[in-house]
């Protein structure tokens, strides 16, 4: 809108956005604070983080240039190149260096400028992760889209250029979203462990469990308490250090199990993998459309103190003996 120098719009969509905000958070505020027992927003507890304490940088940093350079591309996979004939305009031959409107598309602007301010904006914050500008995407889609629609137009008169150009991104993107989706699966490991530590022990009326760091952020939430009501209690302390600190805890659910077990009254009940690589399977992958393999090794593991009776009534998968 501001591209297009309609303000009063502008300022009517800036005012449907805050009614529409007030909104959603009226219903989810009460939402998030029930499941969290305490009166929280969290986006907002997020932001005041993130940017008035400025302390994300705690969580890591990149370089200003990541978004555009790594996390926009691995995003967008090959799609991503529809945007070169969504923002150019015709053919280099009629381009005019010195008129902008004669190499420049205008009519992806309002959806790509958006998108571009929003990113680099957010790339003075020193932490980045992808899923911050998910709200760019959609907008970054609707040019691919353009991009496409130029492309096909011109399909009748040049077919390879539009099946090279434009099919041909859109079906390797489709291929790539199916493979990262797939290993998305085996990259929750702490989370299916919880899981398994309910079902091998669901004979056990109360326990005390410990989550280490590995564990949290490989799919563990507070969502997968489902104990908690009858007894079972869940601890995150990250100020506990020495092995000795955890030998009040029934069950620990950790990526590293070596310490504990040296103590001698922890045992190993349950070893979840994870995702570990791609291997290629070489010419007999090929002639089974399944040239690529994925890897899982041993991530987090579920230990139980001798002091519990912890062994289950049947065996499940991943069990250790």
């Amino acid at each position: 809108m501001l591209v297009d120098a309609t303000l009063p719009s502008f300022f009517r969509a800036v005012g449907t956005g805050i009614l529409c905000g007030v909104g959603v958070l009226a219903v989810t505020i009460p939402v998030d604070s029930f499941f969290w027992q305490r009166l929280l927003w969290p986006e907002g507890q997020v932001l005041f983080f993130n940017t008035v304490q400025n302390r994300s940088s705690e969580w890591g940093v990149s370089p200003f240039h990541w978004y555009f350079t790594s996390a926009i591309p691995r995003a967008l996979a090959l799609s991503g190149t529809l945007l070169v004939p969504a923002v150019l305009r015709g053919s280099p031959r009629h381009w005019d260096l010195r008129r902008l409107n004669t190499i420049v598309d205008s009519t992806v602007l309002p959806a790509l400028l958006p998108a571009l301010l929003f990113v680099g904006i957010l790339s003075i914050l020193p932490h980045k992760e992808l899923r911050f500008i998910f709200p760019a995407l959609p907008l970054l889609n609707v040019c691919i889209a353009h991009g496409l629609a130029k492309l096909s137009r011109s399909a009748g008169k040049r077919p390879v250029v539009f099946v090279v150009a434009g099919i041909a991104p859109l079906a390797a993107t489709l291929l790539f979203t199916l493979l990262v989706a797939f290993i998305s699966g085996k990259n929750y490991p702490g989370g299916h462990a919880l899981v398994q530590a309910h079902q091998l022990l669901d004979h056990v009326p109360r326990a005390s469990v410990h989550i280490d760091v590995a564990a949290a952020m490989s799919g563990v939430s507070r969502f997968g308490e489902l104990r908690r009501a009858s007894g079972w209690t869940y601890s995150k302390d990250e100020s506990l250090v020495q092995p000795e600190d955890f030998s009040k805890f029934d069950v620990l659910v950790t990526g590293d199990p070596a310490p504990y077990l040296r103590l001698s009254t922890f045992h190993t009940i349950h070893e979840e993998h994870g995702y570990a690589g791609l291997t290629f399977r070489g010419v007999k992958g090929l002639f089974e459309l399944a040239p690529l393999e994925v890897k899982t090794d041993p991530k987090i593991f579920v230990l139980v103190s001798d002091r519990l009776e912890s062994e289950p009534r049947s065996p499940a998968p991943g069990r250790v003996n």
